[in-house]
């Protein structure tokens, strides 16, 4: 907060941000410059060294502003390939308050699946305990986000299990996707139509001479 303020200040001393960090009247108005150079890399900035120099994220940016990474592109993907932006925001955009629906734009839809408008606001959840009593590995399946649907065939899903039983006399039938398991405690025999295997998600020691 303290940084915050002190870059407030700054910026309000030199004409450019209004109240609370809100352009200045002026700012709107004020002949814009084009920057050329499409896929390149590209650098402004409002005020002469707010931009550090020989470093993208320093422990202390300049006039107290924080360091955000906006990409582009997979983690995966090679450095050459890497489209990325930084921006170097007076607020760190996590501690914005959440969105709200806005009246007048009933007619832009943008939730053609039926399962509702995805909310824009930050999602957090604690880590799920296990249930009491006996449940097996598709009782205890627990969606968490996806994207798709089948229908379209194309999407994704992210769910956490728990399971204290067998499946008994039943099976789980997973038609054209891709099912990646990864236990974290304990142990998940699985038998499939080509062989049998076991996985342990418990952390083994070894005993060092």
């Amino acid at each position: 907060m303290v940084g915050r303020r002190a870059a407030l200040r700054r910026l309000s001393r030199m004409g450019r941000l209004g109240r609370l960090g809100r352009p200045a009247a002026g700012l709107a108005s004020r002949p814009l410059s084009y920057l050329s150079g499409f896929g390149n890399h590209l650098h402004s900035e409002a005020l002469a060294g707010a931009v550090p120099r020989g470093q993208n994220s320093p422990q202390n940016c300049p006039y107290g502003l924080y360091a955000e990474k906006l990409s582009g592109t997979a983690f995966t993907a090679p450095r050459h390939l890497n489209r990325q932006v930084w921006l170097y925001r007076i607020l760190p955009s996590v501690v914005h308050e959440p969105w709200a629906p806005v009246g007048g734009a009933e007619r832009w839809r943008s939730d053609f699946a039926g399962a509702g408008a995805t909310t824009p606001n930050q999602l957090r959840w604690l880590p799920p305990s296990i249930e009491p009593g006996d449940h097996t590995f598709v009782e205890g399946m627990t969606t968490l986000a996806g994207a798709g649907e089948p229908s379209l065939r194309a999407g994704l899903g992210m769910h956490v299990y728990t399971a204290t039983v067998g499946m008994g006399d039943s099976c789980l039938v997973n038609s054209d996707g891709d099912l990646l398991l990864v236990p974290q405690e304990g142990a998940l025999s699985i038998r499939t139509e080509c062989a049998p295997s076991r996985r342990s998600g418990a952390r083994r020691t070894q005993n060092r001479p």
